[in-house]
C-alpha cells in the first residue's frame, strides 16, 4: 500500500517544517521535563527511545496511525493514544 507511505511521508515532512516535536503542547503530552519524559513505563512510548527523545517518538506515532488496523482496535495507536491523535490532527491537517 504505497498510499499510506506517501502520506506517513508527507505529514512527517510537514511536522518537521513546523516544528511540532518541539512544541510545548507536544513535549507536554509527552510529559517532558528537561530532556526526558518523567514516565517510566515503557508502553507508553512506541519509539525504543521516545523517553529521551520527542522527535523520534512523533515520528513513531505517525507512522503508527497510518499502519493497518489488525483486529484489536484497542492495540492501535490511534486509541491508545487518543491525546496525540487530536492534538496532532489539529496540527497536521
Amino acid at each position: 500500500m504505497a498510499i499510506p507511505a506517501q502520506a506517513s511521508t508527507k505529514i512527517l515532512n510537514l511536522a518537521e517544517q513546523l516544528g511540532i516535536a518541539s512544541h510545548p503542547t507536544w513535549l507536554k503530552l509527552l510529559h517532558y521535563e528537561r530532556n526526558n519524559s518523567v514516565v517510566l513505563t515503557k508502553n507508553f512510548f512506541i519509539s525504543s527511545n521516545g523517553r529521551n527523545n520527542p522527535s523520534a517518538e512523533l515520528s513513531a506515532t505517525i507512522n503508527a496511525y497510518f499502519a493497518p488496523w489488525d483486529g484489536n482496535m484497542d492495540e492501535h495507536a490511534r486509541c491508545r493514544f487518543p491525546a496525540r491523535y487530536f492534538w496532532l490532527s489539529q496540527q497536521l491537517p
